[in-house]
């Protein structure tokens, strides 16, 4: 993974000036690596989003714009739209990352609360949103064994976890009013994108075990 350099003199609040990435953008990357090429590009995708947001920082805007690709290296750009958390924030985040790991619903529960996610809804359903949250929307980390991602299953995922039904399903009242907060949004648009950025690279990873070697390394 590599970041160009930041000239923060010729920054301003509204303007990101860095150096120049070298390698190759999206349309000339798909057909011509080895599946070699392919499968390492994936792992280093997923692997630094779920370190980054593990350890307070990271970049949140993933699309092919912003992507580059030099051999065996992936060069991410325009830190336009990023994020850093305090360190309550990070322990929040890899507390739900390991209660999907390893299906621990309590887990899930202190997460959630911790994150805000539960704070301005009375009677928060908590078995329904793990159910909903861990098989659709962070199921691969939960399934031993190498799969792929398919763009058409995210799709289906992300709408079904913010359809009117899920939502009603994770209030006891069955209420169609959540709270979602700001920092939640950005890391889903952030965990989403990397996934469709996955699932276009057409590889097949054990999600699970490479999830599990980072979360379980991180200080």
């Amino acid at each position: 993974i590599r970041v160009p350099a930041v000239y923060s003199d010729l920054c301003s609040r509204r303007v990101l000036v860095t150096g120049v990435a070298p390698g190759f953008h999206w349309p000339q990357i798909i057909d011509p690596p080895a599946q070699r090429q392919r499968d390492l590009h994936a792992r280093s995708i997923f692997e630094f989003y779920v370190r980054s947001m593990c350890q307070g920082f990271f970049h949140a805007d993933p699309s092919h714009g912003n992507v580059k690709f030099h051999g065996d290296q992936v060069y991410f750009i325009d830190f336009g739209s990023c994020k850093r958390w305090p360190s309550a924030q990070m322990r929040a985040w890899r507390d739900l990352i390991k209660s999907i790991l390893y299906q621990d619903s309590r887990l899930f529960a202190t997460a959630i609360d911790d994150i805000g996610f539960s704070k301005f809804q009375r009677n928060y359903n908590y078995q329904a949103a793990f159910a909903a949250f861990g098989p659709q929307a962070m199921g691969l980390w939960a399934q031993e064994g190498a799969s792929s991602i398919q763009r058409d299953v995210l799709i289906q995922h992300f709408t079904e976890i913010f359809s009117p039904a899920a939502v009603r399903g994770r209030t006891v009242s069955g209420s169609l009013d959540m709270h979602i907060p700001p920092d939640y949004l950005l890391a889903f648009r952030a965990y989403f994108g990397m996934l469709f950025l996955v699932a276009d690279l057409n590889v097949k990873v054990d999600w699970h075990r490479l999830t599990k070697e980072i979360v379980e390394n991180i200080p």
